[in-house]
C-alpha cells in the first residue's frame, strides 16, 4: 500500500532521511541521542494534529504546577497555624 503523504504530512522519503542508529529501550536512537522514533511519530501526524497534542500536554502541565503550587501554600499555611 503507497501512503500518499498531504500538503501537511511528512512523505515517506522525508522520514527516510532521519539517520538510523541503535535500538534501545526507548526508541531508536541516532547518533546525538534523540529518540528518532518520536521525531519520525511526530512528523507523520498534520501540523493540526501536532497542535492538539502540544495543547493537551500544556494542560497537563498547567494542571501540575497548579497541584505543586497549591501544595507548597498548603504547607506554608500550615506551618504558620
Amino acid at each position: 500500500m503507497k501512503v500518499i503523504p498531504t500538503e501537511n504530512q511528512a512523505s515517506t522519503e522525508d522520514l527516510q532521511k532521519f539517520p538510523s542508529g541503535a535500538i534501545s529501550a526507548i526508541g531508536e536512537q541516532g547518533a546525538n541521542g534523540y529518540d528518532l522514533s518520536m521525531f519520525r511519530s511526530n512528523l507523520s501526524r498534520t501540523p493540526t494534529e501536532r497542535i492538539e497534542r502540544l495543547q493537551s500536554a500544556l494542560i497537563v502541565f498547567k494542571e501540575v504546577r497548579s497541584a505543586g503550587r497549591d501544595y507548597r501554600l498548603s504547607i506554608r499555611n500550615h506551618k504558620f497555624s
